[in-house]
């Protein structure tokens, strides 16, 4: 690590007033997750990740983070408004003649408090979530950079886990540190390693997941959105899940005509099957007829980057629940182009007339059709190309084609038509009139197009500046300035039906927990392989199949704070274990609620389990709270071994009442004290500090006392000493040993007067 100036400093970031320095972050290589490799700081800003990463035409310049065309670097950016975390990941850098390249990543975040999801990504559909918290891509760049940042992590829990898969040209992979003076390749990585990146103050996780691979593709079932087809692993929607984008086509070109733009208008949504190298292997294209505004009717096709070779199907279904019926290749041509439909007006049954651009005509709605396109390999495929070439043609004169600007036309076209009439075509930008005015239009979301006959400028006002300018600026003029009354608005108007994520097969895949044969490690170990059905038991073997125990039923949280806690209970009748010198002389002699940190007890409805001025020990028990069974000895071993973390909700809570400023723990006299026993057989000391008189032999409670309370999370930052104590405080607690998160026993030393508990915050606390 480099030392000098904070990067802060240098660029003159202004952070929140009173700020924290940088969170302190451990990077382990996962060949060894007991000593880091090294340690980087967060990029602190005011601001959110998605700002830090900035854009500069379509590239990212992340503040602080080198850029280089054999570079790929990793870095967390800490927002010091919200508290908020997010991940980047960054390849190559802006420049003119840089190599066309490829890289795949993936890379998933556990145990954050928060949902997190893509806050950036360079090129639309090149990264994506494959399941809760998991992000895989392939960012396909030249000429400039490309990137991701993924916002939403919260809490000191969490644990980043990065696999290098595939950075193509890339050579050099570091680990970016907010912290330096300069550049920040601060922590070199190795490439095909697996990386974690946790707060220094968190135990790395381990990260149980589901080690099954039912369709063999290198992708754990997991992490596999389609784990029956070898095919596919992940799936990229272009514009998303749920939304669709536009084109809208002038047919009379070359002749300028009308420009109303209505005379083909379709929605369209892509979906790419993405295999475990995040290649294409299939394509389903959702289209949706909007208008045909004009006298001419028109058919409609696609070109795609990929040799024609390559497809082995291509089939649509028109309407819901359609029949496959096959689709045409061009022949002859070297990359595939299909024909999608000869003319569009079938899909409103062959009407003849002008549809959905008059006002005061009753609107028709089309059928919906479904493109799907099947390749022999997976294919290297630039989804943030989408729409790629989907262009229209003249049903009667199948030549006459009309596409985007930056499509010269298919083998079919009748280039005789460039330069005629108003064309105002140039090499490099195709299908525009002497103005500059294209003739199809892509717009990345559902947006109005005008009533027949009134000119597209009349709606969109800046589409003038945007044609005048190559199409340089003004690139969102269906935004803005936007003039609503020379727009088709009929009331009834169609819109398209709701999309939705696509539904993949499962039935291969055993629901893991679901019974005795399929068990999980651990409720997160389920949660983890994406088959979780809720809070409720589940199947789990924690010692592995074929050893220890036999697989037993736990009680599963799995939507507390992303879920994947197993349920337990102390078994005892209150939930509470205290021990009184006796009754007269009782736990509840000082002032206040000696029970208040235990939820649903007070002082009155806790019951001493033991009384007497002696050194009390009890084996603990713990049962399932679904079932209320009791677990067998065995069974609690295997679970310690898995469990790593208390959730902050249920902390371990042991008190002192009236402890006499006793020491019992140096020299066996006085004191109240709690101890608790786990797997290593040490006693640990829960009550370190001391609390005061609370009253002597009479007047009970003494005005301004209080018992003494000792709160123990897995977090150091989140262990607490509350009440009145001295010797102690919430700082010098520290975390509590995952020994203890399950205790063998608990030992409870009562001296004169008063008392001790033991328990947690919560009668059901988590564990995971």
């Amino acid at each position: 690590m480099r030392t000098g100036l904070s990067l802060s400093a240098l660029l003159g970031i202004v952070l929140a007033p009173g700020a924290a320095s940088a969170l302190d972050l451990e990077v382990y290589d996962s060949v060894d997750l007991t000593t880091p490799i090294g340690l980087i700081h967060t990029f602190q800003t005011s601001g959110s990740g998605a700002a830090h990463y900035d854009f500069y035409s379509a590239s990212g310049h992340p503040v602080g983070v080198n850029l280089a065309n054999d570079h790929a670097n990793i870095w967390v950016h800490e927002n010091t408004t919200t508290g908020e975390f997010s991940f980047g990941f960054i390849f190559a850098q802006d420049a003119n003649g840089a190599p066309s390249n490829a890289a795949s990543f993936a890379f998933r975040i556990v145990d954050t408090a928060g949902n997190v999801f893509v806050a950036v990504s360079d090129d639309a559909g090149e990264a994506v979530e494959t399941s809760p918290g998991s992000f895989q891509g392939t960012f396909n760049y030249g000429n400039n950079t490309d990137g991701i940042m993924v916002s939403g992590i919260t809490g000191t829990n969490w644990t980043i886990i990065v696999d290098s898969v595939d950075f193509g040209n890339v050579t050099n992979f570091f680990a970016s540190s907010g912290e330096v003076a300069n550049y920040s390749d601060d922590l070199t990585l190795s490439l095909g390693h697996e990386y974690r990146i946790t707060p220094a103050s968190n135990p790395v996780s381990v990260a149980p997941v589901d080690p099954r691979d039912n369709d063999s593709d290198g992708v754990l079932d997991g992490s596999d959105v389609f784990p029956c087809d070898p095919s596919a692993a992940a799936v990229a929607y272009v514009p998303s899940a749920t939304e669709r984008s536009m084109l809208m086509f002038e047919d009379h070109w070359p002749q300028q005509a009308d420009l109303d733009f209505n005379d083909v208008a379709v929605a369209y949504r892509y979906a790419f099957l993405l295999d475990a190298n995040s290649h294409v292997s299939s394509i389903l294209l959702t289209l949706d007829p909007m208008a045909i505004g004009g006298a001419f009717s028109n058919g409609l096709s696609l070109h795609l980057p990929v040799p024609a070779t390559a497809v082995t199907s291509a089939v649509r279904r028109v309407g819901p629940g359609g029949a496959d019926q096959a689709l045409a290749l061009y022949p002859g041509d070297t990359e595939a182009t299909i024909m999608i439909s000869p003319d569009l007006r079938e899909l409103f049954g062959n009407n003849n007339s002008i549809i959905n651009a008059e006002p005061g005509v009753a609107p028709l709605t089309g059928q919906t059709v479904e493109v799907e396109i099947q390749f022999a390999t997976p294919q290297m495929i630039p989804t943030s190309e989408a729409p790629f070439d989907l262009f229209i043609f003249r049903s009667s004169v199948p030549s006459h084609e009309i596409h985007r600007t930056r499509y010269a036309g298919t083998s079919r076209m009748d280039n005789t038509l460039f330069g005629t009439s108003d064309d105002g075509s140039t090499v490099g930008r195709w299908f525009v009139d002497v103005q500059g005015l294209p003739f199809a239009l892509e717009i990345p979301t559902l947006a109005a197009y005008p009533q027949e006959a009134l000119p597209i400028h009349l709606l969109y006002p800046d589409i003038l500046t945007f044609a005048s300018s190559g199409g340089a600026t003004n690139a969102d003029f269906y935004a803005t300035n936007v003039q609503s009354w020379a727009a088709y608005a009929e009331p009834g108007a169609p819109t398209p039906m709701p999309l939705g994520e696509l539904v993949p097969d499962r039935s291969c895949v055993p629901v893991i927990g679901a019974n005795s044969q399929n068990p999980g490690i651990s409720c997160l170990d389920i949660i983890t392989a994406g088959v979780a059905a809720g809070n409720t038991q589940y199947w789990v073997d924690p010692d592995g199949a074929n050893t220890g125990v036999d697989p037993f039923l736990v009680s599963c949280d799995m939507t507390t704070d992303g879920g994947g806690w197993m349920q337990m209970e102390m078994v005892d009748g209150d939930g509470v274990l205290m021990a009184e010198y006796d009754a007269s002389n009782p736990w509840r002699k000082c002032g206040g609620n000696s029970a208040q940190y235990y939820g649903g007890s007070n002082e009155s409805s806790v019951s001493p389990d033991r009384s007497g001025s002696n050194d009390h020990r009890i084996t603990m028990q713990y049962r399932n709270p679904a079932s209320g069974a009791v677990y067998t000895d065995a069974q609690i071993a295997a679970l310690r071994t898995i469990v790593s973390t208390l959730h902050p909700s249920t902390r371990i809570v042991a008190t002192t009442s009236d402890d006499d400023n006793g020491n019992y723990q140096s020299d066996g006299s006085g004191g109240h004290e709690v101890y608790a026993r786990g797997v290593s057989n040490v006693w640990t000391l829960l009550t370190p500090g001391e609390d005061g008189e609370c009253g002597g032999s009479t007047g009970w409670p003494a005005s301004g006392s209080a018992s003494g309370y000792y709160l123990w999370s897995t977090t150091a930052s989140q262990s607490q000493v509350a009440g009145q104590t001295t010797g102690a405080t919430s700082a010098s607690l520290g975390a509590l040993d995952v020994d203890l998160l399950l205790p063998r026993e608990v030992r409870i030393v009562v001296d004169t007067g008063g008392g001790a508990s033991f328990g947690w915050e919560q009668p059901q606390f988590l564990v995971r």
